[in-house]
């Protein structure tokens, strides 16, 4: 999950993109509790590209174990932006070859 957030905290979007293609399935899908949905890599990549725009400087890390259990995982993290931390976790699925295919964020 590293690669993953990694992708959260980088600003550029060609190399956000490249974190996500090593770690997502093309048509992975992203949920998240303001609602927001998308249904590929290039979409979730732009939406992260709007936290940015949003919130210049903000980092995204894992703050515990990333659990695995039959092709699901959770992980925490928090989002660090301003000096304020926002903490959550997370819920994916994985594709028999390990990329994530599903991704929901709760926070």
């Amino acid at each position: 999950m590293d690669t993953y957030l990694a992708a959260w905290s980088e600003a550029d979007s060609a190399a956000r993109l490249a974190l996500l293609e090593v770690v997502m399935d093309e048509n992975a899908s992203y949920s998240d509790a303001n609602g927001t949905q998308v249904s590929d890599r290039a979409s979730h990549n732009d939406q992260i590209g709007e936290g940015h725009a949003a919130n210049p400087g903000s980092i995204v890390r894992v703050t515990g174990p990333t659990y695995h259990l039959s092709g699901h995982l959770s992980f925490s993290w928090i989002l660090a932006v301003d000096g304020n931390e926002l903490p959550g976790a997370a819920y994916g699925q994985l594709s028999p070859d390990g990329k994530l295919t599903q991704i929901v964020f709760f926070f």
